[in-house]
């Protein structure tokens, strides 16, 4: 305050100049210290250096005491003052005999929470990751510290695995820690936010998948998500569903991605945002297993056709080795598949994940019809319903031929696709692809589980079948040869190619159940009933 003050008087008016009207600034000294200001120091005479040295007394030895204290400043200064003389005391011994007495200490590490230049920023108190579903939750939904919201989410999934055989606390707050993940934005920039949350919606359905699977469905017609939230939750379902029928392990190998208990979830086949993912420039983990076993099923007929051109199978040669690891890798598949699969896993997919999927999406399908204006539906979003297709593609799969529910899921199946396949979104591409891979998946079923499923399709739904061959046939008319033919690589996630493919395989593999049972289908055209 006093140099403040004392620099203001210089500088500024003195109705301007800098005031304070404390205690201090009213003390004798303060006075004085002020008043240094308006000193005026003016040179002396040579003289009287001559004069100071002959009159000034030999200086004795001090000792070693303390120096007496310094006395305060009179209250009166004079205005000026004149400067003596100058000498200059040499006591650099004393210096280092008081230095002897001194040990010096070395330089200490630097402190790794103190990298910070200001130490206001300095953060002591490191948020530690959660250890209860009850403390998850909250840390979850604090948005505000940053550094906490983010541990919570990268370790929210393997927190839920851990405690999926450990307690009840898991199934007690199951469905509120599910709404507070689902409803999760990246607010504040999460390097692997979208990976962290879809890998957290896997382990809970996993943990529970009856329950869960139906939760998930009903989350996703009713609750106020955007395409992003609802995109996960059908990547989430589908799966999830990979997952409990033991083909965990399968498809992250397939798809690249890490083990389930991998919380990092590294996987170079997400994009940080969904929406690019599942328009088109990402393709999602749903899309390409979906497109996985459509080759797959087609496979043979790609066999059957090669074995026209170069002979059939019996006059190919493997070595007896590669047979053998052939079969001891398969064996220890299979062993792997047993131990992962839950109990009743028929009864979990059927009732669990594709009934309330395609019975919720025909209600709305049916309030739609309903409704006289034609209102927004966020659920014929081309790149939303084809990803549901290929959810209900893939969990039909996962069911395979020899699921008890194997009649219901293609009587639901049939229904879901009629109405579809002449609706407006069915002109696009990838929703042609989707319905198409749905379609050719049930025929396989039906083909692997025996006589009863072929005599099934051309005998109770003969009329629905013969109405999406025909359908089948007219694209694969309409559609062009792709350019994309030529390259491989591109043709295989060329959405004209994929639908030519597809939808010859539907064509070929309807015209051999339907030579096997011809008599039949000629017998319900002329008006017979079965």
């Amino acid at each position: 305050m006093i140099v403040g003050t004392g620099i203001s008087a210089l500088i500024e008016e003195p109705e301007k100049a800098l005031k304070f009207d404390l205690e201090e600034m009213r003390t004798p000294e303060a006075r004085w210290y002020l008043s240094l200001t308006s000193i005026s120091d003016e040179l002396g005479l040579p003289g009287s250096i001559t004069i100071l040295q002959e009159t000034q007394p030999t200086r004795p030895e001090q000792s070693r005491s303390k120096p007496a204290p310094k006395p305060k400043a009179q209250a009166q200064h004079q205005g000026t003052s004149k400067i003596v003389a100058i000498e200059e005391i040499d006591d650099s011994d004393e210096e280092e005999e008081e230095d002897d007495d001194l040990i010096p200490y070395e330089k200490p590490d630097d402190d790794a929470y103190d990298s910070d230049d200001d130490p206001t920023l300095i953060q002591r108190n490191k948020p530690t990751a959660p250890v209860y579903i009850r403390d998850l939750i909250p840390a979850l939904r604090d948005t505000e510290n940053v550094e906490r919201h983010h541990l919570a989410i990268t370790t929210a999934p393997s927190l839920i695995r851990r405690k999926i055989s450990f307690g009840t606390e898991l199934a007690e707050q199951i469905e509120e820690l599910a709404l507070t993940i689902v409803g999760l934005q990246n607010d504040n920039n999460h390097p692997t936010f979208h990976e962290s949350r879809l890998q957290s919606m896997i382990a809970l359905i996993v943990s529970h998948p009856f329950k869960m699977g139906r939760w998930f469905t009903a989350i996703y017609f009713d609750g106020d998500l955007s395409q992003v939230q609802r995109s996960a939750v059908l990547t989430a379902l589908g799966l999830s569903a990979r997952e409990i029928a033991g083909n965990g392990e399968d498809d992250s190998k397939a798809l690249r991605l890490p083990d389930t208990g991998d919380t990092s979830f590294p996987s170079k086949r997400l994009s940080p945002s969904l929406e690019a993912m599942h328009s088109g420039t990402e393709e999602s983990p749903i899309a390409t297993l979906t497109r996985e076993m459509s080759r797959t099923s087609l496979q043979p007929l790609a066999a059957n056709a090669a074995d026209a051109m170069t002979g059939p199978n019996a006059l190919k040669v493997r070595t007896f080795s590669s047979r053998m690891e052939v079969e001891k890798k398969r064996q220890q598949r299979d062993t792997q598949r047993q131990k992962s699969t839950i109990k009743d896993l028929h009864k979990v997919l059927a009732e669990g994940f594709f009934f309330p999927m395609q019975g919720r999406f025909e209600i709305m399908m049916l309030h739609l019809s309903s409704s006289a204006s034609s209102s927004y539906n966020p659920f014929f979003i081309p790149h939303l319903l084809t990803l549901f297709l290929q959810t209900l593609t893939l969990i039909l799969s996962t069911a395979g031929p020899s699921t008890p529910f194997l009649p219901g899921l293609t009587h639901e199946t049939l229904s879901l696709l009629l109405p579809l396949h002449t609706a407006s979104a069915s002109s696009e591409p990838t929703v042609t692809v989707a319905l198409l891979s749905l379609f050719l998946a049930l025929v396989d079923l039906n083909i692997a589980s025996g006589s009863n499923g072929e005599e099934r399709l051309v005998t109770e739904y003969a009329t629905q079948v013969i109405e999406l061959r025909e359908w089948a046939s007219q694209v694969f008319d309409r559609t062009p040869p792709s350019a994309a033919r030529a390259d491989p690589a591109s043709a295989v996630s060329d959405p004209q190619e994929q639908i030519r493919t597809l939808s010859a395989g539907v064509m070929v593999r309807l015209g051999e159940v339907m030579e096997r049972y011809q008599g039949r289908l000629m017998g319900v055209h002329s008006g017979f009933s079965y």
